[in-house]
């Protein structure tokens, strides 16, 4: 009964601050950088915008969001407040991630649905399960970066613009160690670049698992991290 109360508390924090974020300026401003970016992208062919946003849009998406999973609260000396909570600090942690997840969906998704439909309706649907699979496996990622790199923001971009775009593009098992990889595997989306002939693309299946166990694996250890940490507030 305990364990219950206690996951619908942590299911109301993670609907709060969803709802927060859905509310901040820094939303509506993605909203519209997003439909510029995938207006401009139509000119570089289907492949070319499948390419925005899973490629870009997707982990830059998740990296905004969940860069700072705790960082803002701790920022405005809140976290205390947060800590207080019936449940535990880990699942305080989860919230947060899961409610950074929201916007992301809700932006992702129908950015790599479109990009999809611009083929068929069959790629389309492949590039949105794709994304939705992709997000938590980015954010878990991102949120897990936040609690350890103090430049988490920095290293994160270069991350996605080194690592994730071409480190994805080299043929073999390093290409296969990146999110993105199996984020294309899903989406079956062709590799570009100078080697993408030979470049092997995960299994459909394979890469959804793999996405599966990077997500929970990652907010696995954020949770028992900030769970077990001594998170020390900066007096203003």
């Amino acid at each position: 009964m305990a364990d219950t109360s206690s996951f619908a508390v942590t299911l109301g924090w993670a609907a709060l601050h969803a709802r927060r974020n859905f509310k901040k300026k820094a939303f509506k401003r993605a909203v519209l950088g997003l439909v510029v970016l995938t207006v401009a992208s139509r000119w570089g062919g289907s492949a070319g915008q499948g390419t925005f946003a899973l490629g870009l849009a997707l982990p830059f998406l998740a990296l905004f969001f969940g860069g700072g999973v705790l960082r803002e609260e701790i920022e405005d000396q809140t976290l205390t407040y947060a800590f207080t909570r019936p449940i535990g600090r880990g699942r305080v942690y989860v919230a947060r991630a899961v409610a950074a997840m929201a916007p992301v969906f809700a932006l992702a998704v129908p950015v790599a649905l479109i990009a999809g439909l611009r083929t068929d309706t069959e790629t389309g649907l492949r590039y949105a399960l794709a994304a939705a699979l992709g997000v938590p496996a980015y954010l878990g990622f991102f949120a897990l970066l936040g609690l350890f790199a103090k430049w988490a923001t920095t290293v994160g971009v270069l991350f996605v613009l080194f690592w994730e775009s071409l480190v994805a593009q080299v043929p073999g098992f390093l290409g296969r160690l990146t999110i993105g990889a199996h984020v294309r595997g899903v989406a079956g989306l062709t590799p570009e670049g100078p080697m993408a002939a030979f470049v092997t693309l995960p299994g459909a299946v394979g890469a959804t698992l793999t996405l599966v166990v990077v997500a929970a694996l990652t907010l696995t250890l954020g949770a028992l991290w900030v769970q077990r940490a001594e998170i020390v507030l900066e007096k203003t």
